[in-house]
C-alpha cells in the first residue's frame, strides 16, 4: 500500500445520528455535544480478562442514511435520534411514525440506540409547574412508547428556540444536561463492544478448533483475527490489539511451515506493487482485508501488513525502542526471505526495498522522539535507528557495486554473501514486469553524482546518530567506509585525513586485524602522497599491530589476504617472513630521513631481559659484562646497530652497558653488553634500548611515575650482581696514621692501581653531610716511584698521573666540617684512563664512611710552683673503640728545640709498658717542666723565666693502635694458613670487610674484646653473629656453590679456639697535641706563724693565740707587660665556728707584687681540744665599682692541693694586661702542721672585736 505523508489517526468509534422532524436540531446542539468529547474514563470488565481502563475514547459522528447501509467494518456502535417536538398532536401524527421507521432500520445491525428529546419549552419552577403543565409531556409519551423493559433509552435535553446554548433553568440542571447522555453513550458503546468481541472470539475459537482439518480456510481466520484486533484498536486498547497481531503473525508463520504448498505461488501478488513500502503513516487495514477477502493475498502483502500494524500499535503505546528493535529483526529476516527467491524480483529490488523500509522506519521513529530526551529507552531507540541507517547504507554498497560506482572490494563488499553477478539483466529473464522498485530508487541512483551525494549524506547521518548515542565503534566503521569511498574517487588527501585518526581507536580494544588493515591503507596513501614521516609512523604501527596476543607470535595475515584499495589487482607476493623483512627495511630507510632519533617506547616486537643475575668481569680488558636475552617476534632476522642497558646503583648513580652491531634471529638471542666502569655491587635494570638506524626501541623495566605506582615490596626488579675485582682499582679513605691536632684536619686517600697502568686519575669526593674537602691544598705523600705526579689542584677534584701497576698512591686531603657525628658518609669517584687505551674514560665509584672523630681525647691539668710545674695528661678513648697505648711523651716542638729552650722535661715514669685503654677507663701521665740550671742572677733569672715560658712550645705525642686492628690481623693470619696467592687476596679483602663492620659498631662489646685481651683467643660466636659471612663472601664469589665452600672454610677456622698472637711488625699510629704552658698565673703562698714573743705549738681551749697570716705572691708564671697597673687581691678567712673564734681582719685587700709578702695580724681562740687545722683562706681578684669601692670577683680556693681558677679581667686597670685572663693558684706552706689544743681547767670569757670594713682602694695611678 502506498504510504501517505501525513500520519492518519487510528479508527474511531462511529455513532450515527438522525433528527426529527427538522435537521436544524443537529446544527444547534452539535457544537455543545463535541465539547463533551472524547469520552473519558471508561471501565470495561470482560469475562476472561482483567479490568481494562480506557482513559479516553474519541467518537466520530456520522449522519444516518438509510439508502446506504454501512459495511461490516464501519457499522456504528450507537444510533442517536434527536427529536425536537413539544406538540402532542405533531408527535402523534408525524413523529411517532418516523421513530418507528428509524427503529426498524437500526435494530437489524445489532447496535445500541438512544432517543434524545430536545425540548425548546422553558422549564418551570415547581411552585408554578402545576398551572402550565399539561397532562403528560412528549418525553413521557416517548418513554411509554419506545422504552423497553429495564432499559432507559429516552433522554431529554432542554434548548430555547432562540438560543444556541442549553437553557440554564437551574444550577442543578446545568450539571446534568449532558451527563445523562454521555453516561448512556458510554454504556451503549461498551455493550456493543463487548457483544462484538464475544462474537468474534467465539467465531475464532470455532476456526481454531478446525485448524487441523484438511482444507482449513486460513483466509477467513486471517480476516476475523484482523477485525478483532481492529476492534481493540478502535477502543484504544492497543495492548490487546498488539497481542492479536502477534498471535496472527505466529499463526501465519506456522501456516507457512505446515502448509508450504498453499503459499507456493503466492510470494508476490498482482497488486503487491502498490504496497511495496511499509504503511506506518496510515491505517491499511481495510485495503489489505479487501485484498485478502478477494483471494489475492500473498506472503509479501501479509508480512508487510502485520508488521506495519505491530509497529503502529507499539508507537501508540510509546514503546519506540521495542518497535525499532522489532523493525531491525523484521527487515533482516524478511530481506533474507526475499533473497531466497531472488530471481522473482527485478534488479536491486531487495536492496531498494530494504533501503526505503529502513529510512521510513527511522523517519517514523524520529517524529515520535522528543528532542533532547536522554533516557535509556530513547537512547536504545536511537541506537536501533542508527543500525537501520547502517543497514540502508549497506544496501547502497550493493547497489553501487552493481551500478559500477564502487569496486567489489573491502569494505564495500562486506554485505555481499557471494561475488556480484556481472549482468543483473541477463540473470533475471523471467522477472515479473509488474514488480517495480520503491519510489524508482534505482533510476535515481544510476547517476554517479546522485549516488555519491546520497551515499555520503547517509553515512554522515548514521555517524552523527551513532556518536550521539555513544556507539563509537560503529561510527568508526562508517568513517572507514567513507574514507575508502574517498579513495575510490581519487581524493587521496581527503581519504588520508579520514584514515589517519582511525587506527588509534582500535589499539586499546586489541582489534589488531582492523587496526592492521587501516594502517596498511594509511601507509599506502602516505607513500603515494610523499609523507615520509607519517609513512614511517604508520609502518611502525603496522609492525606493532602484527603482534598477536598469543605468546611469541607475529602475523599479518590481513595484509597477505587482501591488497590495497589503490591497487586492487595486485596480489601480495609476500609470505610472513618476506613481509616482515620488507616492513623493517622500509622503517630503516625512512628513519634515515629524520633529523633526530625517534624513541619507540615499549615496542612489542622485541623483548629484552637479563639472561643471568650474575655479572662478570672481563679477563682481557678493564670492563664489566652482563648477558642480555633478546626475543625477536618477527619471523625474519633483524640487524640492529646497538643494544644498550641502563642500570641504577644503590646511590642512584647510572651505568650504561652497550653492545655493538648484532643480528637478532627469530626467537631468542643472547648477547654480551659491556661497561668500561668496573662494578662491584648490585645494580637494578632501569631502561634498555635497541637501535635500528635512528629508531630507538626503548623498554622500561621499572614502573615510571604515578601512573604505575607500586610499593617497594610489590615491585618486581631485574637485578644483576658483580663480584669484587681483587686485581682492579681500589680506593680507601681514612684518617692519617699520624694526626696532628691544632693543624688543618686531613684525611688519607689511598689509591691502589691494581693490574693496570693508569695514565691519569681524577679523584673527587662528595657527601650529603656538611663536610668540604680542599683538593687544591692536597699533597702527595712520599712515594718511591718518582713518576707519580700531582698535576692539578682544582677545588673539586685532584688529578694524579703516571701510576704504575700494583702500586699505591697516598694523598693527604685537608677538610673541614661541623658535623657532630663520628662518621660521615662520602661518595668517592675516580675518572681514570689506562695507558693501553687512553681514549676511553672509565669511572670507579665507591661509597664509604669516613671516621672524623679523634681516637683519643686528652685532658690537661697544670700544677704550678715558682720554678717548675707539674702537667697531668688524662687520656681516654672513643666509645666502642679500645686502644693499646705504646707510649706517651711530652717534647719540645721543632721550633723550640732549634732555639735552645731553657726548659727541662722529665716524665714521672721513664719506662712505660704498653697498656690498654677501654671506653670505661682513663690513663694519667704526669710530666715535670722546670727551668734549666743557670748561673744568671736572681733578678735577671726572674725576667728571663717569663721569656722562656713564652718562647717554649711543647707537644704531647701518643702512640697507639686500635685493638680491632690486632684482632683483624690475627684473623687474617689464621685464615691465610695453607692458601695460594689468589686465595690470599680474597681473604685479605674479606678481613678488611670484617674490620669495617666491627669498626663502625658504636656499641662497645666487652665480651668480644675481653676474650682477646685476656684469653688471647677470638670470640667465634660474636664474629658469626655480627658478620654475615654469606653476604660478605658474596661480594667476591657469586657462584653459590663456591661461596658456600668459602663460608664453610671460614666457619671451620673460626671454630678453632687456639690462642692467637698479634704480629710484632704491626705498625703503630700517633696523635700529636700542641701544648703551651700558661703565662697568666699568679702564685700565692699562705703561711700561718705564731706572733713574735709566742712560744710553742700547744694552745688551751679559750685562751687567745696571736697568729701572723703571711701571703707571699710571685709573678714567675705571669708574662710582664710594660706599664701594667697593679693587681689588687682580696683575702677572706672562712668561718670555722666549731674550731676557732677568729679575731682581727677576716677580709682585706692588698696589692700583689712580685716576691711581695702581705702580713695580717690575727687572734685565734680555740673552741675545742685536739689537733686543729688552721682556718681556710680564699684569695680572689678585686673589681672596682664606679664609686671606687672594692668588690670581690669570683672566689679562688686555696688549700693543701692546687686550685686553679680562670678569672677574666673585668677591669682593665686592675689586670695584668687588657683582654687577658688571670689564673690564681694558692698553696699553704705549713698546711700539714696542726695546732695542739689542750682542755681548759676553768671557764673563760672573752670579747671578739668587730671587723672593720675594707678600706677603699686609693687611686694608684
Amino acid at each position: 500500500m502506498e504510504a501517505v505523508q501525513a500520519s492518519s489517526p487510528p479508527p474511531s468509534i462511529i455513532v450515527s445520528y438522525h433528527t426529527s422532524p427538522s435537521p436544524d436540531v443537529w446544527g444547534r446542539i452539535q457544537a455543545d455535544l463535541h465539547r463533551q468529547l472524547p469520552l473519558k474514563t471508561l471501565h470495561w470488565k470482560p469475562k476472561n480478562r482483567p479490568l481494562r481502563l480506557i482513559p479516553s475514547l474519541p467518537i466520530a459522528f456520522q449522519a444516518f442514511d438509510p439508502a446506504k447501509p454501512p459495511s461490516p467494518s464501519s457499522t456504528p456502535f450507537v444510533y442517536l435520534l434527536f427529536v425536537a417536538c413539544d406538540d402532542h398532536e405533531a408527535y402523534k401524527t408525524i413523529i411517532k411514525q418516523e421513530i418507528r421507521t428509524w427503529l426498524d432500520s437500526v435494530q437489524a445491525s445489532h447496535s445500541e440506540w438512544l432517543i434524545v428529546h430536545v425540548s425548546t419549552a422553558p422549564k418551570l419552577n415547581p411552585s408554578t409547574a402545576g398551572i402550565f403543565r399539561t397532562k403528560t409531556g412528549v418525553l413521557d409519551k416517548l418513554k411509554a412508547d419506545f422504552n423497553p423493559q429495564k432499559m432507559e433509552r429516552c433522554i431529554q435535553l432542554s434548548y430555547m428556540s432562540t438560543m444556541d446554548s442549553i437553557v440554564q433553568a437551574s444550577m442543578q440542571d446545568s450539571s446534568t444536561q449532558w451527563t445523562e447522555l454521555i453516561t448512556r453513550l458510554k454504556q451503549s458503546v461498551l455493550l456493543v463492544f463487548e457483544f462484538r468481541i464475544n462474537e468474534m472470539e467465539e467465531s475464532l475459537r470455532m476456526m481454531v478448533s478446525k485448524r487441523s482439518r484438511h482444507g482449513w480456510d486460513f483466509q477467513a481466520f486471517f480476516i476475523q483475527k484482523a477485525q478483532l484486533a481492529n476492534q481493540f484498536e478502535m477502543m484504544n486498547l492497543f495492548e490487546d490489539s498488539l497481542i492479536q497481531y502477534d498471535e496472527l503473525d505466529a499463526a501465519f508463520s506456522q501456516s507457512l511451515s505446515d502448509c508450504p504448498q498453499m503459499w507456493h505461488d503466492k510470494i508476490y501478488g498482482k497488486s503487491s506493487s502498490r504496497y511495496s513500502r511499509l504503511a506506518l503513516n496510515t491505517d491499511p487495514s481495510q485495503e489489505y482485508l479487501k485484498v485478502v477477502g478477494a483471494g489475492q493475498m500473498s506472503i509479501f502483502d501479509l508480512r508487510i501488513f502485520i508488521f506495519s500494524k505491530q509497529i503502529s500499535l507499539l508507537g501508540q503505546l510509546g514503546r519506540l525502542d521495542e518497535a525499532v528493535k522489532r523493525a531491525s529483526v523484521f527487515i533482516s529476516t524478511f530481506a533474507a526471505f526475499l533473497r531466497s527467491h531472488e530471481h522473482t524480483w527485478p534488479a536491486n529490488y531487495i536492496e531498494s526495498w530494504v533501503y526505503c523500509a529502513c529510512n521510513e522506519l527511522v523517519e517514523w521513529c524520529e517524529k515520535r522522539i522528543t528532542p533532547g530526551n536522554k533516557d535509556i529507552a530513547t537512547l536504545d531507540s536511537l541506537r536501533c535507528c542508527a543500525q537501520l541507517l547502517e543497514l540502508a547504507h549497506s544496501q547502497l554498497d550493493r547497489i553501487g557495486i552493481q551500478a559500477g560506482h564502487l569496486p567489489p572490494i573491502h569494505p564495500f563488499n562486506m554485505s555481499l554473501s557471494h561475488a556480484p553477478e556481472v549482468s543483473s539483466e541477463q540473470s533475471r529473464p523471467n522477472s515479473s514486469p509488474s514488480v517495480t522498485s520503491p519510489a524508482n530508487l534505482i533510476d535515481s541512483l544510476k547517476d554517479p553524482k546522485t549516488f555519491e551525494k546520497v551515499y555520503l549524506d547517509l553515512a554522515r547521518r548514521t555517524i552523527n546518530l551513532y556518536q550521539s548515542t555513544g556507539r563509537r565503534r560503529s561510527a568508526l566503521k562508517l568513517h572507514c567506509k567513507t574514507a575508502a569511498f574517498e579513495q575510490t574517487q581519487a581524493r587521496q588527501e581527503s581519504a588520508h585525513r579520514l584514515y589517519s585518526h582511525l587506527p588509534a581507536h582500535y589499539v586499546d580494544d586489541k582489534w589488531t586485524t582492523i587496526e592492521s588493515s587501516l594502517l596498511d591503507r594509511c601507509a599506502s596513501l602516505q607513500k603515494e602522497l610523499g609523507l615520509s614521516r607519517e609513512w614511517l609512523l604508520s609502518t611502525l604501527a603496522l609492525v606493532r599491530s602484527g603482534v598477536t596476543y598469543e605468546p611469541g607470535k607475529w602475523s599479518q595475515d590481513v595484509m597477505l589476504r587482501s591488497s590495497t584499495p589503490s591497487q586492487p589487482d595486485q596480489a601480495g607476493p609476500y609470505d610472513q617472513s618476506t613481509l616482515a623483512s620488507k616492513l623493517m627495511q622500509d622503517i630503516k630507510e625512512q628513519s634515515l630521513k629524520l633529523e633526530k632519533d625517534f624513541a619507540a617506547i615499549g615496542f612489542p616486537i622485541f623483548s629484552i631481559m637479563l639472561n643471568s643475575t650474575i655479572g662478570r668481569l672481563s679477563k682481557t680488558a678493564e670492563r664489566s659484562v652482563v648477558e642480555a636475552k633478546i626475543t625477536n617476534l618477527l619471523p625474519c632476522p633483524i640487524q640492529v646497530e646497538a643494544v644498550r642497558m641502563k642500570f641504577t646503583g644503590k646511590k642512584s648513580e647510572t651505568l650504561w652497558f652497550t653492545a655493538g652491531a648484532s643480528r637478532l634471529v627469530p626467537g631468542q638471542t643472547v648477547i654480551d653488553l659491556f661497561c668500561a666502569t668496573p662494578v662491584a655491587e648490585t645494580l637494578v635494570l632501569d631502561v634498555s634500548q635497541i637501535r635500528i638506524s635512528r629508531i630507538l626501541f626503548q623498554y622500561y623495566h621499572r614502573p615510571q611515575g604515578s601512573q604505575n605506582e607500586k610499593g617497594l615490596d610489590q615491585e618486581v626488579l631485574e637485578i644483576v650482581s658483580f663480584p669484587k675485582d681483587l686485581l682492579g682499582l681500589e680506593i680507601q679513605l681514612e684518617l692519617p696514621p699520624d694526626i696532628r691536632v691544632g693543624e688543618a684536619r686531613k684525611c688519607l686517600l689511598r689509591l691502589f692501581s691494581g693490574r693496570n697502568h693508569l695514565s691519569q686519575a681524577a679523584i673527587s669526593i662528595s657527601s650529603d653531610s656538611e663536610i668540604k674537602f680542599e683538593f687544591n691544598n692536597s699533597t702527595l705523600c712520599d712515594h718511591l716511584d718518582n713518576q707519580v705526579k700531582l698535576v692539578s689542584d682544582c677545588e673539586n677534584k685532584v688529578i694524579v698521573e703516571g701510576i704504575q701497576p700494583k702500586s699505591t698512591v697516598c694523598l693527604l686531603v685537608p677538610f673541614h666540617t661541623s658535623v657532630d657525628e663520628s662518621h660521615v658518609e662520602v661518595n668517592i669517584s675516580v675518572d681514570y684512563r689506562l695507558r693501553e687505551d687512553p681514549s676511553i674514560k672509565r669511572t670507579f665509584r665507591k661509597a664509604s664512611k669516613l671516621k672524623i672523630t679523634q681516637p683519643i681525647e686528652v685532658k690537661i691539668r697544670e700544677i704550678f710552683r715558682p720554678n717548675w710545674v707539674f702537667t697531668k695528661f688524662t687520656l681516654s678513648t672513643h666509645r666502642g673503640c679500645p686502644l693499646r697505648i705504646a707510649g706517651v711523651s711530652l717534647e719540645l716542638d721543632e721550633e723550640t728545640v732549634a732555639s735552645d729552650s731553657l726548659l727541662s722535661i722529665s716524665p714521672a715514669c721513664t719506662k712505660m709498658p704498653s697498656l690498654v685503654i677501654l671506653p670505661s677507663q682513663t690513663s694519667d701521665h704526669i710530666f715535670k717542666v722546670a727551668a734549666a740550671t743557670t748561673t744568671t742572677p736572681s733578678s735577671t733569672a726572674h725576667s728571663n723565666f717569663s721569656e722562656v715560658i713564652a718562647s717554649s712550645r711543647l707537644k704531647l705525642i701518643v702512640k697507639y693502635r686500635p685493638i680491632i686492628t690486632e684482632i683483624t690481623e690475627c684473623l687474617r693470619t689464621k685464615l691465610m694458613v695453607g692458601l695460594d696467592e689468589d686465595q690470599r687476596q680474597t681473604v685479605s679483602f674479606l678481613v678488611e670487610q670484617v674490620r669495617d663492620i666491627m669498626t663502625h659498631e658504636e656499641r662497645y662489646d666487652e665480651q668480644f674484646y675481653s676474650t682477646y685481651l685476656y684469653d688471647h683467643v677470638l670470640h667465634t660466636r660474636i664474629l658469626e653473629e655480627r658478620v654475615d659471612w654469606s653476604l660478605v663472601c658474596e661480594r667476591v664469589e657469586k657462584d653459590q656453590a663456591k661461596k658456600r665452600q668459602l663460608v664453610d672454610r671460614i666457619c671451620t677456622v673460626l671454630k678453632d679456639s687456639s690462642p692467637v698472637i698479634c704480629p710484632p711488625n704491626l705498625p703503630w699510629q700517633s696523635i700529636t697535641h700542641p701544648f703551651t704552658l700558661s703565662r697568666s698565673v699568679i702564685l700565692a703562698t699562705i703561711d700561718f706563724q705564731r706572733a713574735s714573743g709566742e712560744e710553742g705549738q700547744v694552745g688551751q681551749v679559750g685562751r687567745p693565740v696571736p697568729i701572723d697570716l703571711l701571703i707571699s705572691t710571685s709573678f714567675n708564671w705571669a708574662t710582664p707587660s710594660p706599664g701594667r697597673p697593679p693587681v689588687g687581691l682580696v683575702y677572706e678567712i672562712a668561718e670555722s665556728s666549731d674550731q676557732w673564734l677568729i679575731g682581727g681582719r677576716k677580709r682585706g685587700m692588698f696589692i700583689a707584687r712580685d716576691d711581695g709578702i702581705e702580713k695580717i695580724n690575727l687572734v685565734l681562740v680555740p673552741l675545742r681540744p685536739g689537733y686543729l687545722n688552721v682556718p681556710r683562706v680564699t684569695i680572689k681578684l678585686t673589681e672596682t665599682n664606679a664609686d671606687r669601692s672594692i668588690r670581690p670577683t669570683m672566689p679562688v680556693t686555696s688549700g693543701s692541693t692546687i686550685a686553679a681558677t680562670a678569672v677574666p679581667n673585668l677591669c682593665a686597670e686592675q689586670g695584668i694586661g687588657s683582654k687577658q685572663d688571670i689564673l690564681i693558684q694558692s698553696s699553704y706552706s705549713n698546711a700539714l702542721h696542726h695546732f695542739l689544743v689542750v682542755p681548759s681547767a676553768a671557764t673563760s670569757k672573752f670579747i671578739v672585736p668587730s671587723i672593720r670594713p675594707n678600706p677603699a682602694l686609693k687611686d694608684q695611678t
